[in-house]
């Protein structure tokens, strides 16, 4: 049997609860992290989602994972994807990726080196 992938929500909104919800039931995954603006929230979440990490640090998450989820607010969609998969993990990105046609093509050559 393989092992569970170890996911990390970036962000502790209400998108973020129906991703805990969701891979509650997925058997070849499991919540393992969340991060939040603040620690305050990361830690309420993990609390409810039995999450073993919370934080406010982002780079703190990517050592516990092997995908990250990025549901946190939009202006901050691009550099935490870019940031994760610069870390090396499997990335989704709640739409959009980017607040503007202008700051996505900012971010183009980014994700495209990564």
């Amino acid at each position: 049997m393989s092992r569970a992938l170890r996911i990390g929500l970036v962000g502790a909104g209400s998108i973020s609860r129906t991703y805990a919800q969701a891979l509650g039931r997925v058997p070849d995954a499991k919540l393992v992290a969340v991060w939040s603006q603040t620690r305050d929230r990361a830690e309420r979440f993990a609390s409810e989602f039995a999450c073993a990490t919370a934080t406010d640090r982002i780079d703190d998450l990517f050592p516990h994972v092997d995908v990250v989820c990025v549901n946190s607010p939009n202006f901050l969609h691009a550099q935490q994807a870019i940031a994760a998969a610069r870390a090396g993990k499997h990335v989704i990105v709640e739409k959009p990726l980017a607040v503007s046609l202008e700051v996505g093509a900012g971010d183009a050559p980014a994700l495209a080196r990564v």
